[in-house]
């Protein structure tokens, strides 16, 4: 009778479980969680060798052009962040990114005259070699 009994109980904790198990999975399901991830997977052998640095992306444009989401986000956050202050300087940033771009398109212009000139002149440019005198 005893064996009988724990039988039964056995079975009755085994639907106990399965039930909550498929309640716990079905209700899980259903909740409105989204996760969105980003993963780099380099198997172990080749992660002794090669290392795959991630680098964060912001758009920086999008992000100051949404004035009052981002204004939310830094109270939220109680941060001490002028948005004025910060459009001007990400401004000033842009220029002067450009211009270090305008630089470095003239150096290499300038650099293949150089070459240009130096393969038409030949050893006319050349400085004199001083005679040694030993």
């Amino acid at each position: 009778m005893r064996i009988l009994q724990s039988h039964t109980n056995n079975t009755t904790m085994v639907h106990l479980l399965r039930y909550t198990t498929k309640y716990l999975l079905k209700s899980a399901q259903q909740l409105p969680i989204k996760r969105s991830i980003s993963a780099l997977y380099i198997t172990g052998d080749k992660a002794k060798k090669n290392y795959a640095p991630l680098q964060p992306y912001m758009d920086f444009e999008e992000t100051l052009n949404q004035q009052e989401p981002l204004e939310e986000s830094i109270k939220a956050r109680k941060l001490h962040i002028n948005l004025d202050e910060l459009k001007t300087k990400y401004a000033k940033f842009q220029s002067m990114k450009n211009q270090i771009k305008q630089v470095e398109e003239e150096r290499e212009s300038v650099s293949k005259k150089l070459k240009e000139l130096n393969k038409v002149c030949g050893k006319r440019w050349a400085l004199p070699q001083k005679k040694s005198s030993n």
